[in-house]
């Protein structure tokens, strides 16, 4: 066809494709002002029928808002302008993850919404606007200031710790260490393990080099930034005493979520790997130094010097950094005074024993401080009264905090629209604080709320809470869609959560399950009673035992573990008992078996029965812990939840429902660990004893495929809640889980605005290290060096006396090949006459040769006359030109 047809038909398809996309935003433009409608008509109503359309109507706005902002514009923004918000309260967390899409109208359409909830419900907003908002008050700012400390603390850990590798030999440390780095809110950081089987230890991630993507990470940092800030503006314009007053409860929770002797305690705890490391290199070179014979006392004296300043320089900047944020600071709470009289002069001690060791021949001695240090503070950790507090002794402010308009944390499914505020407030804060002896060191405290109860939290100071927040949700969702089943299941049907409330990258509250009891805390207490059984057997007969008899204590299950799996690893021959490639499966096999004929599989079917007061009660306990466990175990398999230890698994023995705690490995990430998590959910025999006599082929299965129906027949609701991950991912990729690799990355949170002045901070500091280490061994090898180039310069001119030689010889070589040369040519010319006989011309040449001589002669003879008559003709010249 031609140019002509052929513009024409692309012109029709133009057309066609207008036509097709019309009529395809008509049915999106009415369906737009459909849902609108039936938010206005339904009014967010909370019952049965209604709460799953509701969430559903909202969640499809949500997408039509982000994939098609610009063709719906009209429809949106109207009908955004008029819709009540109470729908949308069910889906906050999805709205302000939208605050991060790249699309301008978006964040503004999504701001706008929660500026209009921020009006009415401000308490359920009021903890991630102010979170992630800036402070402007005095005491916010000072506060921010010692952020940036810590942060400048850890600044150096990437350097620290870069060299650092798993498995190094930190026996001296106790495996319970914590983060040094307390106030970290931009942090995104991969949350702990909690369990005592450190087997699952992921290896360290590597570091990126995100120099690339500093400008468009650091203006969508700054989008955000601005949609919060428009938010806690309209909150503060209505709400100002309930701002403010909830910004100070934020800071000073951070003052308290990882106290002083926690911080040096995980500080110290976390290097160990390093320093080791560092140490041995050290001696190394120590070593060396102290071997060359050709340096002097003073000189070895000063570069082991300049080596151990270059090599411990990154331990000693960061040392010196929390050294002058805990001891050399003047102390805000009666609690860091304490810490600095009890600590302050050990601390000081052994940093300078760091910088400056007494003897440069034993580089190990120089961490001995820090050592002794590490084991005072362990062996106060383990007792009794270091796992209590006084609030007033480490956070006067809330202490004395009375009545302020605080709203209470985790009350945002509330429905109390009594209070203009909505929600309920903090009347008082309890005085005691419990530190529970984990691994983070969470702490248990109470608040009295404006109802006149008490209310529990779990304040985790160093773990990421967004992800346990939004899986919170995604249950509660589930929850709404098993609320359709009508009769007695309705109550059974359902996964019981908690609220959780993140207080930043790296801290949150998490409301206290009431009830509810650990699956390892029962098998402890089998573990006592066999052990109190056992002291009673072996006494002597007749004899009664003493009130002071203590019981052993019991093992723990990783060293019941290890105890029978290394005997049959050395009957193997297995060397390396670390590296888990080389254990036979039939041993570990073996080993499985033992443990499992050794633990009784009805534990927790004996507890349940022992929970009911008659056969019709243990009848139902056993039949919401069938539905329960189905339903979590569905779910569960979902969403691909891990790490379901015995301590992360909660029973309550009053209803039977299970509880499951710490939502971090999600998402198959426990297929990534170290020892991969492969099984879809935790179904082991005491979970299936309890069961009942159908095991697994009763309750639980009919449960299970309930469930799944459920959950398909609501999976598109589901799946639009876990875009939020789309547009605010967490850190639920496979990394390690060592809460300490965090510093590895701590600055990547701070904005783009610091990361070129940090990345260039270390770097130089490398490059010190780098010219010092040079600058050292210079000097160690410059004797040596000096030697070389006197030995070197004479054999060089021993070289070229000899190469001198060679040319002169080889140019008499080239001289005789020429005179053989021109030989053999007169040989053969000799040969050949002798061949020829007299009438060859060689046998004439003594005849040619006197004629030759004749015609010379006639020749110089004829070139005299020439040359006189030459003379004559100038003399007759010069006379003719005289006269």
């Amino acid at each position: 066809p031609s140019l002509v047809d052929l513009g024409s038909c692309l012109d029709r398809l133009v057309g066609v494709w207008r036509d097709v996309s019309a009529r395809l935003f008509t049915h999106y433009r009415l369906a737009t002002r459909a849902y609108f409608t039936f938010l206005e008509l339904s009014g967010g109503s909370s019952a049965a029928g209604l709460a799953e359309v509701n969430v559903t109507a909202t969640l499809r706005l949500l997408r039509l808002l982000v994939k098609h902002a610009q063709e719906l514009k009209d429809e949106l923004e109207d009908g955004l302008k008029t819709t009540p918000t109470k729908p949308w309260k069910a889906i906050i967390p999805q709205l302000f993850s939208r605050l991060s899409h790249p699309e301008t109208s978006v964040r503004l359409s999504v701001s706008q919404l929660l500026c209009r909830i921020a009006q009415d419900s401000p308490h359920l907003i009021i903890y991630p606007v102010v979170v992630s908002s800036p402070l402007p008050s005095t005491n916010n700012k000072q506060a921010s200031g010692n952020e940036k400390l810590l942060r400048s603390i850890s600044r150096m850990d990437n350097l620290t710790q870069s060299y650092s590798r798993p498995g190094t030999d930190s026996s001296d440390l106790d495996e319970h260490a914590y983060v040094p780095n307390e106030m970290l809110d931009n942090l995104p950081v991969t949350k702990p393990r909690t369990d005592d089987n450190d087997d699952d230890d992921q290896t360290e991630p590597q570091e990126e080099d995100d120099d690339d993507d500093d400008e468009p990470e650091a203006r969508q940092l700054t989008n955000v930034q601005l949609s919060y800030e428009s938010i806690l503006d309209s909150l503060t314009q209505h709400y100002p005493n309930l701002v403010a007053d909830t910004q100070a409860f934020v800071e000073e929770l951070k003052r308290i979520r990882l106290l002083w002797e926690e911080l040096w305690m995980g500080a110290l705890s976390f290097r160990q790997a390093d320093v080791l490391r560092r140490l041995a290199q050290l001696d190394g070179e120590v070593k060396r130094v102290l071997e060359n014979p050709t340096l002097g006392k003073e000189e070895k004296a000063s570069i082991m010097r300049d080596k151990h300043g270059a090599v411990m320089k990154p331990v000693i900047v960061a040392l010196e950094k929390m050294f002058e944020f805990t001891v050399g600071r003047a102390a805000e709470t009666p609690h860091e005074e304490w810490f600095q009289k009890t600590y302050g002069k050990m601390i000081e001690k052994a940093l300078e024993e760091l910088k400056r060791p007494k003897d440069l021949r034993k580089p190990k001695s120089c961490w001995e401080g820090f050592k002794q240090l590490y084991q005072t503070l362990h062996q106060r950790s383990q007792k009794r009264d270091a796992m209590t507090f006084k609030l007033s002794d480490i956070s006067p402010k809330l202490a004395l905090s009375t009545n302020r308009s605080i709203s209470l944390p985790g009350m945002a499914d509330s429905d109390d629209d009594s209070d203009a505020t909505g929600g309920i407030f903090i009347s008082s804060f309890s005085d005691d604080i419990v530190i529970l002896p984990t691994k983070t060191r969470p702490k248990k405290l109470s608040v009295k709320g404006s109802d006149g109860k008490k209310h529990t939290y779990l304040f985790k100071g160093l773990e990421d809470m967004h992800l346990d927040e939004r899986v919170m949700q995604f249950l509660g969702i589930v929850n709404t869609m098993f609320a359709k089943t009508s009769g007695v299941e309705r109550t059974r049907f359902r996964a019981r959560h908690y609220a959780v409330t993140p207080l930043g990258s790296r801290s949150g509250l998490v409301k206290w399950v009431d009830g509810a009891t650990p699956l390892f805390a029962l098998y402890k207490r089998w573990q006592q009673r066999e052990a109190a059984a056992l002291v009673q057997q072996t006494k002597p007969a007749g004899s009664l035992l003493s009130p002071n008899t203590v019981p052993p204590t019991p093992q723990r299950p990783s060293e019941l573990f290890y105890g029978k799996l290394n005997p049959l690893l050395k009957e193997k021959g297995v060397s390396d008992l670390s590296n888990r490639k080389e254990w036979p499966l039939d041993l570990l096999l073996k080993t499985l078996d033992q443990l499992m004929t050794e633990t009784p599989s009805d534990l927790l079917a004996k507890e349940l029965w022992c929970a009911s007061t008659g056969a019709l009660e243990w009848w139902q306990l056993t039949q919401t812990y069938c539905q329960s466990t189905a339903v979590i175990s569905m779910v569960g398999y979902i969403i691909g939840l891990g790490d379901r230890h015995l301590d992360n698994l909660m029973i309550d023995l009053a209803t039977g429902e299970i509880v499951h705690i710490d939502y971090n490995v999600c998402f198959e990430k426990g297929k990534g660990l170290r020892v991969p998590e492969t099984v879809p959910f935790r179904l082991t025999q005491n979970i299936e004893a309890a069961f009942g006599l159908t095991g697994v082929e009763g309750t639980f299965r009919l449960s299970c495929e309930r469930v799944l129906k459920t959950l398909r027949r609501g999976r598109e609701t589901l799946l639009t809640l876990l875009e939020a991950f789309v547009y605010d991912p967490l850190d639920w990729t496979t990394g390690n889980e060592d809460i300490f690799a965090a510093t590895k990355t701590l600055e990547k949170g701070d904005g783009g605005a610091g990361k070129g002045e940090k990345r260039d901070e270390k770097k130089e500091m490398e490059r010190n290290i780098l010219a010092t280490m040079f600058a050292s061994r210079v000097a160690e090898m410059r004797v040596a060096w000096k030697r070389n180039k006197t030995d070197f310069v004479e054999e060089m001119n021993g070289l070229a006396k000899s190469i001198d030689e060679m040319v002169g010889l080889l140019e008499g070589k080239s001289d005789c090949l020429d005179r053989l040369g021109r030989l053999r040519e007169c040989g053969e010319v000799l040969q050949e006459a002798l061949k020829a006989g007299m009438s060859h011309p060689l046998f004439h040449v003594r005849e040619r040769y006197s004629d030759y001589e004749k015609l010379r002669d006639d020749h110089a003879d004829v070139l005299d006359s020439m040359r006189a008559k030459l003379r004559d003709s100038e003399r007759w010249q010069s006379r003719h030109e005289r006269t």
